[in-house]
């Protein structure tokens, strides 16, 4: 895309996801907030909600400007206590966050006014609020009722802002985000004409999830409606209840009254095409910062040392139960939210299942690990691999603090022609304390390696109950062994002791078969450590990597087939790509990382973020004809 100038003097996203890692649109605004501060400056702000956990992490508090503070004045009668100051980003944006905490108590009213006033209905959800102070570190910023409190409480600090004399003699942008409760501004504002373009970006559609999430054909039923020019049936919220109606009625809001509505992938675009009634203005993708990744230069040395420290995890994980050859085994992984269906899971694990068959019957001489990064609310780590860890450690310390008398004792041995006998190499304590260490190493060998590196698994946990019907059982002889993990990842977690950027510099292969995925970070992110990496073609980032990749056996990132396709077919796909990655020599599977690499650098912001700016330039093109036409009707009066 060509250089693009803004037409708007003042850009502000408003998010509930604004300092608040709460899904992937923190990683769209977060990562993309640099070229946006390029193109917009210092006119550039972000409105999220505050939450004193992320806020101490995530926010460096200022003393807002005269004017500012004076609205900040007004809205504490109100009870919303408002925060300026930078969001802690690259970019470092001008950050407002509001505390709504204090307006808890009108929940009941803002449900009456959502009811009346923009056609939203609250009585599918409870009125009863889980925490009475949001400061606290259990609240949980998703909660439906949470949200629209805040909604409403930003509404009316915007309101307020736009009659600063700053932004009301500009022509602004406001961009909010799916699915937000602040998507009621748009319509107070269109109705009021002011003087700002309102653009609307569409991640997914909650409506569109829940359906793949009950095992419904979402993508047949797409094309089907679209060709006979049919949307989705009204009221199918209903069927599924709960916080899917009140989201749902905030996204058609939002399609109705937003100038400009923008989707992350064109498969996303058609979704909405069907579920809301509405195409897509301009397709904004989502891209990544990729002057953050590593160099290839760097990224060799730092495969090497991540991979050491996982191969350091694994030998404490697998060598207390059976003799493995971990050096020279794969490391492959997947993550993402606990949806066995929506990610695909269910179609991986099966293809890994049959991939762990063709292996043993071949005599594959190496092993597939296979991390699955698949997050649940599970916080105990596995106390007995924690203590092999340690006596691992233990023997590792040992042995360096024995190498420096071992070589000279070979060195004298050699000079003096002497045969080198292990008792002229060890010492005696030596001896006896590696025998110790090996009995305490070695006390689980009558039972296999766990499944799940951690504890407090529930009984029936879905995806512990489809390993094992799968056959992924971490057996002796099995040449795929699967570890789940389902905490986040973290250099604190005593295990695997690495941040997740590390962790995946380490893999070989990220596989992501996702069912429905609108655009699809994980496989990107993959690529741009390079990593190879397997996306599908129901994701936006699958579409985007068709179109500009030709997909030979050379690709390193491969996009799994699976429209028109029965299960029974993807799996058989899948697991022909996974036995061509376990066959590789060492050397194509470097060059198939540099082509990886190479690709993701595809997916830049500083190109991406054009099309945002694209997106705000329509916008104040509609906003200026709806004010002229406003005033056309008005002297016809």
């Amino acid at each position: 895309m060509k250089e693009i100038k803004p037409k708007a003097e003042f850009l502000i996203e408003i998010a509930n996801q604004v300092s608040n890692r709460l899904s992937g649109v923190y990683t769209v605004m977060a990562t993309k907030s640099q070229e946006m501060k390029k193109y917009y400056g210092d006119n550039y702000y972000a409105i999220g909600p505050y939450y004193k956990k992320s806020a101490d992490i995530e926010f460096e508090e200022l003393s807002p400007p005269p004017e500012i503070k004076k609205i900040f004045d007004e809205l504490q009668k109100e009870k919303i206590i408002c925060h300026y100051g930078y969001w802690l980003i690259q970019g470092k944006p001008k950050t407002i966050l509001v505390d709504f905490s204090g307006r808890l108590g009108e929940l009941k009213k803002i449900k009456n006014s959502m009811a009346e006033n923009y056609q939203v209905d609250c009585k599918t959800i409870g009125s009863k609020l889980k925490y009475r102070n949001i400061a606290s570190s259990k609240v949980d910023p998703s909660d439906i009722n949470l949200k629209l409190v805040w909604g409403d409480s930003t509404s009316k600090l915007v309101k307020k802002l736009l009659r600063l004399k700053f932004f009301k003699n500009k022509k602004g942008i406001l961009h909010f985000h799916f699915a937000d409760p602040s998507f009621t501004l748009i319509k107070d504002l269109k109705k009021e004409n002011a003087n700002v373009g309102l653009v609307v970006t569409a991640h997914s559609t909650w409506l569109g999830r829940t359906i793949i999430d009950n095992k419904d054909d979402l993508y047949k039923e797409i094309a089907k409606g679209l060709r006979n020019d049919r949307t989705v049936s009204k009221k199918r919220e209903y069927k599924y209840g709960g916080k899917i109606v009140v989201y749902h009625h905030l996204e058609l809001l939002a399609a109705k009254y937003s100038d400009v509505l923008t989707s992350v992938s064109e498969v996303t675009g058609k979704e909405m095409g069907y579920i809301l009634g509405r195409q897509p203005d301009v397709i904004t993708p989502n891209g990544l910062e990729m002057d953050r990744f590593p160099s290839l230069e760097d990224r060799t040395i730092l495969h090497k040392e991540s991979k050491e420290k996982i191969y350091r995890f694994l030998n404490a994980y697998f060598l207390p139960h059976y003799p493995i050859d971990i050096p020279h085994s794969l490391l492959f992984f997947t993550s993402g939210r606990y949806e066995l269906t929506t990610k695909g899971y269910d179609i991986l694990f099966n293809a890994l299942s049959r991939l762990n068959d063709k292996l043993k019957k071949e005599n594959y001489q190496n092993t597939i690990f296979v991390f699955l990064f698949i997050l649940t609310s599970v916080k105990e780590s596995n106390e007995t691999i924690l203590k092999n860890l340690g006596i691992y450690d233990v023997i590792e310390h040992a042995v360096r603090e024995e190498l420096p008398h071992l070589e000279k004792r070979i060195i004298s041995s050699l000079i003096h022609g002497k045969e080198i006998k292990k008792e002229v190499l060890f010492d005696e304590h030596f001896l006896l304390e590696s025998k110790k260490l090996m009995l305490k190493f070695s006390r689980g060998k009558s039972e296999n390696p766990p499944i799940c590196a951690f504890k407090g698994l529930k009984k029936d946990d879905p995806v512990m109950k489809f390993l094992l019907e799968c056959g992924l059982d971490n057996q002796e002889d099995d040449k795929v062994k699967v570890i789940f993990y389902p905490s986040p990842v973290s250099v604190v977690d005593g295990l695997l002791s690495m941040d997740y950027d590390e962790a995946i510099r380490g893999m070989h292969l990220g596989i992501f078969p996702s069912m429905y995925e609108p655009w699809g970070y994980t496989p990107l992110e993959t690529a741009a450590h390079g990593v190879m990496s397997i996306t599908s073609d129901v994701s936006g980032f699958g579409r985007f990597i068709l179109r500009n990749s030709k997909q030979t056996k050379k690709s390193g990132i491969k996009v799994l087939k699976t429209e028109s396709k029965k299960k029974g077919e993807i799996v058989d796909e899948l697991v022909e790509m996974l036995y061509r990655v376990s066959m590789l020599p060492r050397k194509k599977r470097i060059q198939e990382k540099l082509e990886a690499k190479k690709l993701s650098n595809l997916a830049d912001w500083k190109e991406f973020a054009k099309y945002y700016v694209q997106a705000h330039n329509l916008a104040i093109e509609k906003m200026i004809k709806r004010q002229h036409g406003k005033k056309r009707q008005l002297l016809e009066k």
